[in-house]
């Protein structure tokens, strides 16, 4: 592959995360990139009387990868700065940043300023128990808090169950929490005091059904408070972790309307009947939920994925009445026509707003 077209690659990677978009149609693709062996084709999207070819990068990590070769080769010392300084805080940006961390490996001085020195406000903790509970100052009191890697984990507990604590959100993405610092943040998230209503835990590969059974449990307790909960890519949950957290949905105690569970590969499709199951019942109040690149693998790299039949108790959970859901996503999942035409017939009869997937795209402002 030639020079040029690797930057188109880091230049589509790198616009798709800005975007937000993981699929792109062929006026950006051009037939040398596609058989660079770095897409996938996806079904033709169809636009009026066209029929118009959609790719997505073979795995998000790549792209991911790409997108930060593109910020260590373009940009400037003070480009990277900002760019570091306005993106540390965002989800989506996460393993770009380390790919970013690792690119810069031959200029490790600058590297190690970047990440230190300009790390925002609510990362400026390092550990849990330099958080400053105190409200005894003219400062605005700090209700979100993002905390790297961390070893602290029974100070979580304490951070959180303190009267004082006034934190609504606790970002511990890429944090490396174990189940065992699962079993304490549970804890707190029981007590009375704690007052955490947003929790992210994604990229923590070592969340496993244990950690997600003490998530369940802590969910249908009458004081926890939590109504988002961001478990994306945590590639350890499993089927069984799926129901514990499909049964805490039934709970009338449960409060979580949002719930991202996106690019978790051993999900499959007992663990979308799981889910579909909770949607179903009364008690559950989930208006959001993101099932994208849950890929359907090949036989020779995984036998999990999610397939037509999930997608059908997907679709009969949707059309039934009790279920709340407002906002769907399904992309990067490989889907049949047949499974995409019991979405559409499920939508006419359901408030779904977006329903995404690759080959079709719902937008519908939801009957109330």
């Amino acid at each position: 592959m030639e020079e040029a077209e690797f930057r188109r690659l880091g230049e589509i990677a790198f616009n798709g995360i800005k975007e937000g978009r993981l699929i792109f149609g062929s006026n950006e693709v051009g037939q040398r990139l596609r058989d660079s062996a770095l897409f996938h084709c996806l079904p033709d999207r169809r636009t009026g009387s066209k029929n118009e070819p959609q790719f997505c990068f073979i795995h998000l990590t790549i792209q991911e990868f790409l997108a930060a070769k593109h910020v260590t080769d373009t940009m400037s010392e003070a480009e990277l700065r900002r760019f570091v300084a306005d993106h540390i805080e965002e989800g989506e940006w996460h393993v770009v940043m380390q790919f970013v961390a690792g690119l810069l490996g031959d200029r490790n001085e600058l590297s190690i300023e970047i990440f230190a020195d300009l790390l925002p406000v609510t990362t400026a903790a390092e550990k849990i128990e330099d958080i400053d509970l105190r409200d005894d100052s003219d400062e605005p009191i700090c209700t979100s808090v993002t905390c790297w890697p961390t070893g602290d984990q029974k100070q979580i507990q304490k951070l959180l169950s303190s009267s004082n604590c006034k934190l609504s959100s606790l970002d511990l993405s890429l944090s490396r929490i174990t189940d065992e610092g699962i079993k304490h943040l549970s804890k707190a998230l029981t007590n009375s005091n704690c007052k955490l209503s947003t929790l992210s835990l994604g990229y923590n590969k070592a969340i496993g059904t244990c950690g997600i059974k003490h998530l369940s449990e802590a969910l249908t307790n009458s004081n926890c408070k939590l109504n988002s909960l961001n478990l994306i890519r945590n590639d350890a949950i499993t089927d069984e972790g799926i129901k514990h957290l499909s049964e805490a949905l039934t709970n009338s105690n449960c409060k979580l309307s949002r719930l991202d569970l996106s690019n978790n590969d051993a999900i499959t499709d007992e663990g979308i009947k799981h889910l579909s199951k909770a949607l179903t019942n009364s008690n559950c109040k989930l208006s959001s939920l993101d099932l994208s690149h849950n890929y359907a693998k090949t036989e020779c790299t995984s036998n999990h994925k999610i397939t037509d039949e999930g997608i059908k108790h997907l679709s009969e959970a949707l059309a039934n009445s009790n279920c709340k859901l407002s906002i769907l996503y399904l992309l990067g999942t490989n889907i049949s026509a047949e499974a995409e035409r019991r979405l559409l017939e499920a939508n006419r009869n359901c408030k779904v707003v977006t329903v995404e997937t690759p080959a079709v795209t719902i937008i519908r402002q939801g009957s109330q």
